[in-house]
């Protein structure tokens, strides 16, 4: 996982080698360099990841799974644990979707896309359909949310996507 703040001038990559350890690496003229790596451990993701492991969970043969967070700034794996609580309606802009309710509760904190640090536990909503989109996600604090409000597939690097979106009227 690598990303860039343009702002702060800060590049952070975090680095998962098929045999070796977790290598974190950032730099930085603000804030500095820092090069490190610790263990590796199994079922361990990426904050980033967390949106996109909720989506491929299996739940066929129990409702409650365990992964880890790999978190860079302390070089460890924060336990967590996904629960698949209900079947909901979930109504949003985009229409209304039979999702199934999954609770991700964290040991502790962890980076988060969406509300920077995350919350001790978030509720996420994926569709039923197969594939299984993401509709709700919400921190059980309250401190952030998102929703589906349009879903549009399309070759983006061959197509304005602009012009045929229907809710979406400015770019964020």
């Amino acid at each position: 996982f690598t990303s860039f703040d343009w702002g702060s001038n800060l590049y952070r990559e975090l680095a998962f080698p098929p045999d070796g350890s977790v290598e974190v690496r950032k730099r930085s003229d603000d804030y500095g360099n820092r090069r490190d790596a610790f263990a590796p451990q199994a079922n361990s993701y990426p904050p980033a990841q967390v949106p996109l492991l909720v989506r491929g969970l299996d739940f066929g043969t129990e409702d409650t799974l365990s992964f880890k967070v790999t978190v860079a700034e302390e070089t460890q794996h924060v336990s967590a644990r996904a629960v698949r609580e209900a079947v909901d309606t979930v109504d949003t802009e985009a229409g209304s979707y039979e999702a199934e309710r999954i609770a991700v509760r964290y040991e502790s904190t962890v980076p988060s896309l969406i509300g920077e640090e995350s919350a001790s536990a978030e509720t996420y909503w994926r569709a039923t359909e197969p594939d299984r989109r993401l509709v709700r996600m919400a921190a059980e604090s309250g401190r952030y949310r998102m929703e589906l409000v349009e879903h549009l597939r399309t070759p983006y690097w061959k197509e304005n996507l602009w012009p045929r979106l229907a809710r979406i009227e400015e770019r964020p």
